[in-house]
């Protein structure tokens, strides 16, 4: 409905919590799934009828934030306790359990071909993942507060976050001698952008 009308409301979350992030709700993007964060595990609903179709189950602590890959394949999900897990969005069967940031997951992105996974927790790291091995291939530690926001441009080619500050990398995964690496290139900032 146009007019702002609440066409479904679903159960959420069974118990609140103090942890509040906007990365706890999320649509697949051919609009068919719904996926939210409940307690320690991940419910995936269908949007039209509010049926729930599945729970990927594996957190040991709180889910606090989600995303899904571009192509709708993919889930990850970011708990608590700093633990990220990845998943098939039509098995749900858990593909990858990446650990690593000590504190609890505040963001986290596919990159455009779902090759790459940006986290950022309040343990003020932002780290780049490879979907497939799980293998973290970046650690960014020097920022000036907790990284709050992640995104990838739809090319693939820059990612923008925020630490208070507005960053704008360039993004340029290399193969070469068996390994994948990032070369990272601050594009521009826009200091303070981002008011608390």
């Amino acid at each position: 409905a146009s007019n702002g009308e609440e066409l479904l409301r679903l159960p959420g979350t069974t118990e609140p919590i103090d942890f509040v992030s906007t990365k706890r709700v999320a649509y697949s993007p051919d609009g068919r799934l719904l996926i939210a964060c409940d307690r320690n595990q991940v419910n995936i609903y269908d949007p039209a009828s509010g049926d729930l179709l599945k729970t990927l189950d594996g957190h040991q602590a709180d889910v606090t934030a989600i995303a899904i890959s571009a192509d709708g394949k993919l889930i990850a999900s970011g708990s608590r306790d700093g633990s990220v897990m990845i998943w098939d969005s039509s098995s749900g069967d858990s593909l990858l359990q990446l650990v690593g940031h000590m504190d609890a997951i505040e963001e986290l992105t596919f990159s455009p071909d779902g090759k790459w996974l940006v986290t950022a927790s309040d343990d003020a790291t932002l780290k780049i993942w490879d979907v497939l091995t799980g293998d973290i291939l970046q650690d960014f530690v020097d920022f000036t507060g907790v990284v709050l926001g992640v995104t990838f441009s739809p090319d693939g080619k820059r990612f923008a976050f925020s630490d208070g500050t507005i960053h704008v990398w360039q993004f340029s995964p290399d193969s070469g001698e068996g390994q994948t690496k990032i070369s990272n290139q601050e594009f521009f900032t826009i200091p303070d952008a981002v008011s608390e």
